[in-house]
């Protein structure tokens, strides 16, 4: 089972190099090969020092805003709960979260399918992993969030009865409010994630938290 995370995580990792990790539109040229880990991180770190658009960007600037998932061929017909691979196909890994786990999707349906699994993604805008009564809508900001408290009950059901071989959870870490003009506090969020792992490790499956995507890092 350690090995097989490890070389889910390389291709992650790996699979990351790339603007688009999932299959192209077709009117795209394909992409190359993902590059090694060791190549990612010299290509990030040699981004910082780039100040022009290369002449031969894939896709083009202007095509760019075409080439997200739900705009390919593996994220077409993916809305926030949908799954690739075959029905019984194994390792089954379930990817579990807000949007933030919905970005890690295009990455982790071409490694879990590289390695002729199935992957499911269950994700909720706005609906963190952490047990956490939300106070907010996207189109509500005054309310409390009850939705997200049925969905992550719900969802975690779900993962408990399938028992999968591998958990990945992502989920936003800042701007999280628990009532009005009131930040969820770094305990408390502790607190509902770990209560939400140990519900999920219930399932008998590895559980693997991805770390948030810089912008919104705050709490871990």
């Amino acid at each position: 089972m350690t090995a097989w995370r490890t070389s889910v995580l390389g291709a992650i990792l790996a699979a990351s190099i790339a603007t688009m990790t999932a299959a192209q539109a077709t009117s795209f040229v394909p992409l190359p090969a993902p590059g090694t880990p060791q190549q990612v991180a010299e290509a990030v770190a040699q981004s910082t020092s780039i100040r022009s658009i290369p002449a031969n960007l894939t896709p083009s600037l202007a095509q760019a805003g075409l080439a997200t998932f739900p705009h390919t061929a593996l994220g077409k017909n993916c809305d926030f709960t949908c799954s690739w691979g075959k029905e019984n196909a194994k390792p089954l890994v379930i990817l579990f979260g807000d949007s933030h786990a919905y970005m890690w999707a295009p990455a982790v349906a071409r490694a879990v399918l590289a390695a002729h699994g199935r992957l499911i993604l269950y994700s909720s805008v706005g609906c963190v992993v952490a047990k956490l009564h939300l106070y907010g809508l996207w189109n509500n900001p005054n309310v409390y969030n009850t939705g997200c408290d049925k969905w992550r009950t719900k969802t975690i059901k779900e993962i408990q009865a399938k028992k999968p071989t591998l958990v990945l959870l992502a989920e936003r870490t800042s701007n999280i409010l628990s009532g009005p003009n009131t930040m969820v506090t770094d305990g408390a969020f502790r607190t509902g994630l770990a209560t939400s792992m140990t519900e999920i490790k219930r399932s008998g499956a590895k559980v693997l938290m991805l770390g948030d995507n810089p912008p919104f890092v705050n709490f871990l």
